[in-house]
């Protein structure tokens, strides 16, 4: 029988590929740290029984390489909670999966590197090793009618990756993830994972087709280069159309990539990142005025400006400011 630690290192060099930092291990449990251009992130793996992980992500990073090689006895379901994530396929096309998305993957559908277009995400993977994993299973949970082989079987029987849009039912089963007893910690991880794979698994008929929403590389770059341009300048009022125009690309073509890319809208995009940088000058305290922070994030009305700010934050700048000086923030007067 397989020590944990050796349960660790397998988990290391078949599912890790970004170099981390160990800040935590326990026989049940590996806390690791990742880096990457002076962000970071953590990843919290459980070791649920031999050859079953969880894995709960929290990252503030561009990428994160989780594959060092090939492993075709591999099953990946994943879930995104919050975020955005770009996975890149053999072809060198590239899908994207939004909070509330699930994909059942393996290391041979794509280049193994997640990217994350908004910088950031919080996801929950099981990582099934087999044939480790269906033996466990068979061993601890014999009353389990779910077929690994056969689930692996019938959401990967084409080149791509499964991908399943939000559904409630997922949702509902995946949250609780995320609301263990801490008396039981394990034995209830382990019957959500059991409850996930039972609702897989009882699916009616063949699987239902993969969700993917493709975009061919060269699109990807233009649509890159939409964001950037709208990150460099702030104050301009973009619209779909003088972008289109700008970049060379079909308006309802760049509305639909961008997106599903971003997930959202151009505008819905321009509107926070204008009131993070608004929320930023704030918190400085350099800024006496809220007409001036309006002014340099390309507002013209202070009232428009402040509908934003309260759509996005729930509250106005000027409450968002008396926050901050009450949690010890510069002592700033109010305008």
């Amino acid at each position: 029988m397989k020590s944990r630690n050796d349960h660790w290192a397998n988990f290391r060099k078949t599912c890790l590929g970004s170099e981390a930092e160990t800040i935590g291990e326990t026989r049940d449990c590996l806390r690791l740290r990742v880096h990457e251009a002076g962000r970071e992130g953590t990843l919290t793996v459980y070791l649920l029984m031999d050859g079953v992980y969880l894995a709960f992500s929290d990252l503030s990073l561009a990428s994160l390489n989780g594959r060092p090689g090939r492993c075709e006895r591999l099953l990946c379901i994943g879930f995104c909670r919050e975020g955005r994530v770009e996975l890149r396929t053999n072809s060198g096309d590239f899908y994207y999966m939004g909070a509330g998305d699930l994909r059942i993957d393996n290391s041979l559908r794509h280049e193994g590197t997640l990217y994350y277009p908004l910088g950031g995400c919080e996801s929950v993977t099981a990582i099934l090793l087999l044939p480790q994993a269906k033996q466990a299973l068979a061993k601890e949970l014999p009353a389990l009618t779910v077929d690994l082989e056969a689930l692996s079987d019938r959401y990967l029987r084409t080149e791509h990756p499964f991908l399943l849009r939000r559904n409630a039912r997922v949702e509902r089963i995946v949250e609780g993830f995320y609301q263990p007893p801490a008396d039981c910690y394990l034995e209830w991880q382990r019957l959500k994972l059991m409850e996930l794979l039972l609702f897989l698994g009882s699916l009616e008929g063949p699987a239902p087709a993969p969700q993917l929403v493709q975009f061919p590389a060269q699109q990807i770059e233009r649509i890159r280069a939409v964001q950037q341009q709208i990150h460099r300048d702030l104050k301009t009022d973009y619209t779909e159309e003088s972008l289109a125009r700008r970049f060379g690309m079909d308006a309802k073509e760049l509305a639909a990539c961008f997106r599903e890319v971003f997930g959202s809208s151009i505008p819905v995009y321009l509107r926070n990142c204008r009131m993070r940088r608004a929320a930023a000058l704030l918190e400085q305290g350099s800024w006496p005025r809220i007409m001036d922070v309006a002014a340099e994030v390309g507002y013209d009305e202070q009232v428009r400006f402040s509908a934003d700010f309260r759509a996005v934050y729930g509250v106005t700048p000027v409450q968002y400011r008396q926050q901050v000086r009450e949690k010890g923030g510069a002592d700033l007067s109010l305008t």
